[in-house]
């Protein structure tokens, strides 16, 4: 009898990764790019924010997913990538 197995996308990396804090120590800024499976598509997720520990108000985030099909993603990196 013949076997088969089959995976869907799985795991997670880090793309990119930035923290800074001031000289004083007053703000903070963080910046991330994270890839991960999701069943049949791949989620970039980017995230950003600004902690001010002085003035709480002018701290912010902000976070933005992005879903694209693992066929979609393999086309584009074979259209769009070199050997």
């Amino acid at each position: 009898m013949a076997k088969r197995e089959r995976r869907s996308v799985s795991g997670s990396m880090e793309l990119n990764y930035e923290w800074e804090e001031t000289s004083s120590g007053h703000i903070e800024t963080e910046y991330s790019v994270t890839l991960s499976g999701d069943g049949s598509n791949v989620v970039l997720r980017e995230s950003n924010s600004t902690k001010n520990f002085i003035k709480s108000s002018e701290s912010h985030s902000s976070n933005n997913e992005y879903k694209i099909s693992v066929s979609s993603l393999i086309s584009f990196i074979k259209e769009n990538g070199y050997r």
